[in-house]
């Protein structure tokens, strides 16, 4: 099992008004070659918005900080609602 950032959407920073849906994953950890193999991937949190950036640069800086938040929030223990 592995943390993970999950993009389902039309690439806007590297295809611009594309409508073609692609799925991009990922897996913070995990070295290797998945091609052809199958994945069980669970949502757990919507991070924010697709959106275009101006330079892979600012994409790369946001994918860090998306990725900072949601390790931060996996190491948080679950807080449970008072009665």
């Amino acid at each position: 099992t592995f943390p993970a950032l999950v993009n389902i959407g039309t690439r806007p920073t590297f295809d611009g008004d594309s409508t073609r849906i692609v799925p991009e994953i990922y897996l913070h950890g995990f070295s290797g070659d998945l091609v052809g193999k199958s994945l069980a991937v669970t949502f757990l949190k919507r991070v924010r918005d697709e959106k275009r950036f101006d330079s892979v640069d600012s994409l790369v800086q946001q994918i860090r900080s998306d990725l900072a938040a949601v390790l931060s929030a996996r190491a948080s223990p679950a807080r449970k609602a008072a009665p």
